[in-house]
């Protein structure tokens, strides 16, 4: 089958969502995501990346999927200017909106930000949009302090951040290493 195919690339996510929910990892996962918040209105997915060309952003894809389905939002938006044709296609087959709206527009209801890997510019950009929300994205823990923005050192010291501890050993290590659940605290 071609790597481009709609329907090899729907299949390979439901694969890689099936993988996912019979591991130990996410049930982990799940578990820390609960202690953080039980519902959320929108998911705002950003900079997933070419989802009909590579693993990772499958894996994320896979991983977002299972989000969907453990709570239920009224609205899933994902942006990316990366996203192709085939990216958008298999969003859509998922319920997923596609959304030409830029990253830092204010979301009104209570919103789980997941932005597996982004640009750290970009996610500095949005700290004032995700601090009063839950972001699952890069680990601030982990930021370069010499390059860090100082409105992004503050929120990391006031955030309940929980790294998200992946096993090298598995096959989506690289898509969610160095990545964290973050909220500030209550």
């Amino acid at each position: 089958m071609p790597i481009g195919d709609l329907q090899y690339c729907i299949r390979i996510i439901n694969n890689y969502k099936q993988e996912l929910v019979d591991s130990n990892w996410y049930q982990t996962f799940i578990n820390t995501l609960q202690d953080y918040h039980s519902s959320f209105d929108e998911i705002r997915c950003l900079a997933l990346g070419k989802i009909s060309d590579a693993v990772n952003p499958r894996f994320q894809l896979a991983l977002l999927l299972l989000l969907q389905e453990q709570y239920h939002p009224k609205r899933i938006t994902a942006w990316d200017p990366v996203f192709n044709d085939m990216d958008r296609d298999i969003l859509s087959h998922f319920n997923i909106v596609v959304t030409e709206e830029t990253p830092e527009q204010t979301c009104k209801a209570a919103t789980l930000w997941y932005i597996p890997h982004g640009p750290m510019s970009m996610i500095e950009s949005l700290i004032p949009t995700i601090q009063q929300d839950l972001y699952i994205g890069n680990n601030l823990l982990e930021l370069d302090l010499e390059k860090t923005s100082p409105q992004s050192l503050a929120y990391s010291k006031k955030a309940r951040i929980t790294p998200i501890n992946t096993n090298k050993k598995e096959r989506w290590f690289q898509a969610f290493n160095s990545m964290a659940i973050h909220a500030l605290s209550n």
